[in-house]
C-alpha cells in the first residue's frame, strides 16, 4: 500500500475539501467524506485520503472511531501559527549549530546569524554564569554532540569573541549582575528637558561672590565638592564646604530618579566609568565646574585660629567656583606659599586647621592608615598605565 499510495495518480487538496466541509458541525466517516471528493470511490482512495489526512494534521480532527470533524478558521490560525514557530525553532537550531561549527572547528571569524538571537542567549548565559547557568546541560550535551571538547564556559566564551560578538576583555561581572551601562533614549530626553530649564534660585542663599576652589585630580570629571573661607572681623575664619546639589535635576520619581536608585552608585573600572547619573548632569550640569554658577549645599563652619567651632550652618545655595586645582598644584603651594596667587595666600592656615582637625579625631579613637593608593588605567590602546600616589 505505501508503494501504491506514492505512485498514485490521484491528487487530494486538502484544504478544497475543508472548504466543503468546514460548516458540519458532526464526525464524518473517511468513505464517506473520499465519496464526496472522488468521483470513483475505492479501496485506494480511501486509503490515499486517510493517510493524506493523518499526515497533515492541520485541515481535520480525528474524533475516535466517529470519522474527522473539520476544525475552525481560528483553530487553523493557531496550528498554523504553532507550525511556524516550531519551524522557525528548528532553522534557528540548525543555522546556530552551523555557525558554533564555522567559529570552533574550523576556526572561522563568522558572525551570529540573525535567528539566532534566542540561542545566543543561550550560549552567552553559559560563558558569563559557568556552572550556575540553568542552560549549562543543555549546551554542554550539544557541543558533544557536535564532538566539540572542552569546559562549556570556555567554549561559550570562545565562540562570542571568535565571532565578534564579545572583545576578549569583556567585563564578565557586569554581564553576570546585568550592571545597567546605558541610559535609555527615553530618560536622557527626559533629563536634557530638565537641563535645558532655568532652576528658581530664589530660595538658594547667594554665595557666588566667594572664592571657591576645588581640588581634585587632573583625570577628575565629575567634581562634586568645592572649598572657600573668609576672614571675619573678630579674627576667626569662616569655612565653606560646598557639596554639588543634583536635587533640583533628579524630580521623586522621575525615571531619572528610579534609574538613579538602581544603579546606587557610579562604577569606577580601570577601562572605563558607569555613571550614576547621565554625564550631561554628572560632569556638567551638576559639576562644579569653574568660572559656571552651580546650585550646592553649603555648610559653613566659623572656627577659631586654634580650630574651635564656633556657630555652624547648612543652606541650599548658588556657588561659582573661581579656581580649579589639583592636587600636586595645591602641594607645590604649600611648599611654597609665594607662588599661591593672593586669592590663596591662607592656604597653609586652612591646612593648620585641617592638622588640628586631625589631631582630635585621632584623639578620640580614629584610625589612620598610611598606604599608598594604586591607580590603574586601560586606555583606548589596551594599554595598563599603573600610578601610585601617597597620601599623607
Amino acid at each position: 500500500w505505501q508503494q501504491r499510495f506514492e505512485n498514485s495518480a490521484l491528487d487530494v487538496d486538502l484544504e478544497t475539501l475543508w472548504e466543503v466541509l468546514k460548516e458540519e458541525r458532526e464526525p464524518m466517516d473517511i468513505r464517506t467524506m473520499a465519496e464526496m471528493y472522488f468521483s470513483d470511490l475505492s479501496d485506494e482512495a480511501v486509503g490515499l485520503l486517510l493517510r493524506r489526512i493523518l499526515d497533515d494534521g492541520l485541515y481535520f480532527e480525528q474524533k475516535s472511531d466517529l470519522g474527522f470533524l473539520a476544525r475552525s478558521e481560528e483553530t487553523l490560525q493557531q496550528i498554523r501559527g504553532q507550525r511556524q514557530k516550531e519551524e522557525d525553532r528548528l532553522r534557528e537550531r540548525q543555522d546556530t549549530l552551523h555557525w558554533v561549527q564555522q567559529c570552533l572547528k574550523q576556526n572561522l571569524k563568522i558572525p551570529p546569524p540573525e535567528r539566532a538571537k534566542q540561542m545566543l542567549t543561550m550560549l552567552q548565559d553559559v560563558a558569563i554564569r559557568q556552572e550556575k547557568s540553568s542552560q549549562y546541560s543543555t549546551v554542554s550535551r550539544m557541543l558533544q554532540d557536535m564532538g566539540i571538547k572542552g569546559k562549556p564556559e570556555e567554549l561559550c566564551f570562545e565562540l562570542m569573541v571568535q565571532s565578534g560578538v564579545w572583545d576578549v576583555d569583556i567585563n564578565l561581572h557586569l554581564l553576570e549582575y546585568d550592571v545597567p551601562q546605558h541610559f535609555s533614549q527615553e530618560l536622557l530626553k527626559q533629563m536634557e528637558t530638565l537641563a535645558n530649564t532655568a532652576s528658581d534660585l530664589d530660595h538658594r542663599q547667594d554665595l557666588k561672590h566667594l572664592y571657591s576652589i576645588t581640588i581634585d585630580d587632573d583625570s577628575t570629571t565629575d567634581i562634586d565638592d568645592a572649598l572657600s573661607w573668609e576672614d571675619l572681623d573678630n579674627g576667626n575664619t569662616r569655612l565653606w564646604i560646598h557639596i554639588a546639589d543634583p536635587a533640583e535635576y533628579v524630580v521623586p520619581e522621575s525615571l531619572l530618579d528610579v534609574e538613579a536608585a538602581k544603579r546606587f552608585t557610579s562604577i569606577y573600572l580601570c577601562e572605563k566609568k558607569i555613571e550614576m547619573l547621565p554625564a550631561r548632569l554628572s560632569q556638567d550640569v551638576c559639576s562644579l565646574v569653574q568660572d559656571d554658577p552651580r546650585q550646592a549645599i553649603s555648610l559653613a563652619v566659623e572656627v577659631t585660629a586654634t580650630g574651635e567651632v564656633v556657630d555652624a550652618t547648612l543652606s541650599e545655595s548658588v556657588i561659582c567656583v573661581k579656581q580649579r586645582l589639583s592636587y600636586v598644584a595645591v602641594d607645590a603651594y604649600f611648599e611654597d606659599p609665594s607662588q599661591a596667587p593672593s586669592e590663596l595666600q591662607r592656604l597653609p592656615d586652612i591646612l593648620n586647621l585641617t592638622e588640628i582637625f586631625k589631631a582630635r579625631r585621632l584623639e578620640r579613637g580614629a584610625v589612620e592608615f598610611f598606604r599608598p593608593e594604586l591607580r590603574i588605567h586601560v586606555n583606548a590602546e589596551k594599554e595598563i598605565l599603573l600610578k601610585t600616589v601617597y597620601f599623607v
